[in-house]
């Protein structure tokens, strides 16, 4: 495993042990891909009529004539409570904004293309830079955002297939304070600050039984994140810079 890489997933998981409740309440996994879709609970996977479908389902964008555009944001804000030895410590109460937008555009009777970005996953916590665990974690964000070209094709009046490729772009950033105890660490702070990109892929299917009753299957491919980035630590201003090839 690469050097970087591991400074990413090592980070990661500091990141999810010192803020366990905002896993559930901010959410590393995010379905806030539509408004609309939110509202009926994430029921686009079978009976999706906007074009937030390219996230949920590529199949239903054969349910879209003509052009389609769509977009909207979702704003998430987690907290969380965290006992150390008895002594509660509360996370920042910080914003999350979730954009998402999609385009769609029937080439035919048979073919529908479309392209959407939005959010797979993110995770933000912040702690007052005094509480109890800030060796473990002062501040943590993880972004993540989706580019997801696809392509829909029906094959008969019941029957729809669709897919796409997923191009995600991600970053991770990690501050925390270190122990004062081990000097050769070079100083009292460390900053870990990680970008790259991955890509994977969509499929789904749609089968109208009837006009009421429609069957849906989606699929999307694990997706293996490689960061790259650098190491800060200070004071005595000490950087240290990660070697992306090693």
């Amino acid at each position: 495993m690469k050097r970087t890489s591991a400074v990413f997933y090592c980070s990661l998981v500091l990141c999810l042990l010192a803020s366990a409740a905002t896993v559930h309440a901010g959410g590393f996994a995010l379905y806030e891909w539509g408004n609309r879709a939110l509202g009926m609970g994430t029921a686009n996977y079978a009976t999706g009529n906007d074009a937030s479908v390219i996230a949920y389902n590529p199949a239903q964008m054969t349910k879209l004539e003509g052009t389609n555009l769509y977009g909207g944001v979702a704003v998430i804000t987690p907290m969380s409570d965290v006992y150390i030895d008895g002594n509660k410590n509360t996370t920042k109460s910080v914003s999350h904004a979730i954009p998402h937008v999609y385009a769609t555009h029937q080439l035919n009777d048979k073919w529908v293309i479309g392209i959407g970005e939005f959010t797979r996953f993110g995770l933000g916590t912040k702690y007052d830079k005094n509480w109890d665990g800030k060796t473990l974690l002062n501040e943590a964000l993880l972004e993540s955002y989706s580019f997801n070209p696809s392509v829909g094709y029906r094959v008969n009046d019941s029957l729809s297939v669709g897919g796409g490729v997923e191009v995600i772009k991600g970053s991770f950033l990690l501050k925390k304070d270190v122990n004062a105890l081990v000097p050769v660490l070079g100083g009292s702070h460390t900053k870990i600050d990680v970008a790259g990109t991955s890509t994977g892929f969509n499929l789904g299917m749609l089968y109208d039984v009837t006009d009421a009753v429609s069957l849906a299957l989606t699929y999307r491919s694990s997706v293996h994140f490689v960061g790259h980035g650098d190491v800060h630590r200070r004071s005595g201003e000490y950087l240290w810079k990660r070697d992306p090839d090693r």
